[in-house]
């Protein structure tokens, strides 16, 4: 393992800030994109793409890093790079993270990578799901992508079929590592083994590692289980289909019996999509059969951090706190290097947060002199807002917002009651099938959980794990709900079973939960460049979480 860490410590610009810069060609602009090792790491990564030009060779790179470490900026750049090099037909960045996707398209829209009505940057952006050799006609079968790069590849699932997919030439047998390797000359995986916060996720470097060494035997493997049904098959595999094909097609003539005519509609399209699926099995097995390519691996890893003001003790501290390891059991915490603090009440953790935002300290100002939200709307185009703070929250309430408050404002779910009995409330980020606000509530929310963190009305709610992981904010305050609890036989922090986290990808129970749950608040609690707030429900936690300042 090449481990990259030579250069001065800094802060890195915010990477929706200098995306665009890194598709226009200004030269001069460039030196915001990476700093550093993230330079060095970059510079090598791309000589090591250009290099690999044989069609009998596949090259699969691993960069491992923590938080702040530049993964995203480099992945990004890479793309930019690529892409201006003109020696490539086709380049992708993907991504299972939704609002990264979305965010990127809002801030690439209209920029062009080349010279050309058809080379618009937002063409380069994937969802993970869309990596596969039947993705179309056009571009099917192996390698047909000459380069990937995979961002936030700890969030890789296990399957790359959306259900909700009618055409069955774009569903795959493969899983998402092999149809990502599978379907690309060079795919290089950006990764955080600690991130990932879902059951689902297989995304781990070691994962990849093992299917890149043993491409052609896994992927045989694959295909076998998936006619014959054996272990680890998609959702069973050909005899599966034939069962559920033979007992639908029993089904169906006591539906049309019925006379029902959703019940029939419904029926018929399952019948659809299983005979697709038989149809096309022996055709997917024969794309997915691989050459016998050399695979080449490399791996790199990104030890130096530019987020927490570019304190390495930060993230250590964070783990030690967390996970209790051997290796980060003794750290303590430098608070010259980074602003940390524990409150006892989450309404001044919240106040202390939109201190830091500037524009939340603005429209407080104004709020306060008596002009309405609309007013403060109105004087904020005029004004940039350089610094940025958010609220996040463990997701142990509801999030439905399937009604509004009395008062026509967001449903306020997440709910804690003060020490002296006030209520601390807040809502979600707002859901787009929810309930929309109304009256002087309507402009103050941002419009979806996508655009939340960098959108100025996210400062009046609380995001969660889906909306944050991927981004960063210059200072966080972060709610740690009653799933995380103090042991205090074991000195540490574990995973409260009696309060269930409110995600479906959350285990109920198990090892898996401690670990995902973990996770969570570490990706929560290292979104800040500058700064950390916390308020622990559980105050046993608090006092815990103070302690360890304290040694």
């Amino acid at each position: 393992m090449l481990k990259i860490a030579n250069s001065k410590i800094g802060l890195t610009k915010r990477l929706q800030d200098a995306a665009r810069t890194m598709f226009d060609g200004n030269e001069k602009t460039e030196e915001f994109s990476l700093i550093g090792s993230q330079l060095d790491a970059y510079n090598y990564i791309l000589d090591s793409i250009l290099k690999n030009d044989k069609n009998n060779e596949k090259t699969v790179v691993v960069v491992k890093g923590g938080p702040g470490t530049g993964k995203s900026v480099i992945a990004m750049r890479l793309i930019a790079g690529l892409a201006k090099t003109g020696n490539f037909n086709n380049i992708f960045y993907s991504t299972r993270s939704v609002s990264l996707i979305k965010g990127y398209t809002d801030i690439l829209k209209e920029v062009s990578y080349a010279n050309g009505d058809d080379c618009n940057a937002i063409d380069l952006l994937k969802k993970n799901i869309k990596i596969k050799p039947h993705y179309s006609d056009e571009c099917k079968g192996e390698s047909w992508i000459d380069a990937l790069v995979v961002d936030e590849a700890h969030r890789i699932e296990k399957s790359s079929n959306d259900q909700n997919e009618r055409n069955k030439r774009n569903q795959t047998h493969l899983s998402q590592i092999m149809n990502m390797i599978y379907s690309s000359r060079v795919s290089v995986f950006f990764i955080d083994d600690f991130q990932s916060v879902k059951s689902i996720e297989i995304g781990c470097s070691e994962n990849i590692k093992k299917a890149a060494q043993s491409y052609y035997d896994n992927i045989i493997a694959e295909n076998e289980a998936y006619l014959n049904g054996g272990k680890g098959a998609y959702h069973g595999g050909i005899p599966t289909v034939k069962k559920d094909l033979k007992r639908t097609e029993i089904n169906y003539q006591k539906v049309l019996a019925s006379g029902d005519d959703k019940k029939i509609n419904d029926i018929e399209k399952k019948l659809r999509s299983l005979k697709g699926e038989l149809e096309f099995a022996m055709e997917w097995i024969s794309d997915a059969t691989p050459s016998r390519v050399k695979v080449n691996y490399m791996e790199f890893e990104l030890v130096d951090q530019f987020r927490c003001n570019g304190s390495n003790n930060y993230v250590d501290w964070i783990e030690r706190v967390l996970y209790n390891t051997p290796r980060t059991q003794n750290v303590k915490f430098d608070n010259t290097k980074y602003e940390f603090e524990v409150f006892d009440s989450p309404t001044a953790m919240y106040k202390r947060v939109r201190e830091k935002d500037d524009f939340g300290r603005f429209a407080d100002e104004m709020l306060a002199k008596g002009f309405s939200y609309e007013d403060v709307l109105k004087a904020a185009k005029n004004k940039e807002f350089k610094q940025s703070a958010r609220l996040l929250a463990g997701w142990c309430w509801p999030w439905k917002q399937d009604k509004l408050e009395e008062n026509g404002d967001l449903l306020h779910e997440i709910s804690i009651t003060e020490e002296d009995k006030s209520v601390f409330s807040i809502p979600w980020e707002t859901l787009a099938g929810g309930r929309k606000p109304t009256g002087v509530y309507k402009k103050m929310y941002a419009p979806n959980p996508e655009v939340w963190l960098h959108d100025i009305n996210g400062i009046n709610q609380a995001g969660c794990i889906h909306s944050a992981q991927g981004w960063e904010v210059d200072y966080v305050g972060v709610i740690i709900a009653g799933d995380i609890k103090y042991d205090a036989k074991r000195d540490c922090l574990c995973c409260n079973e009696n309060v269930q986290n409110k995600d479906r990808n959350v285990p109920k129970k198990g090892v898996d939960r401690d670990r995902i749950i973990k996770n969570i608040y570490r990706v929560l609690m290292t979104r800040g460049k500058k700064g950390c707030f916390v308020y622990a429900c559980d105050p046993q936690v608090r006092e815990y979480l103070k302690r360890l300042l304290e040694q």
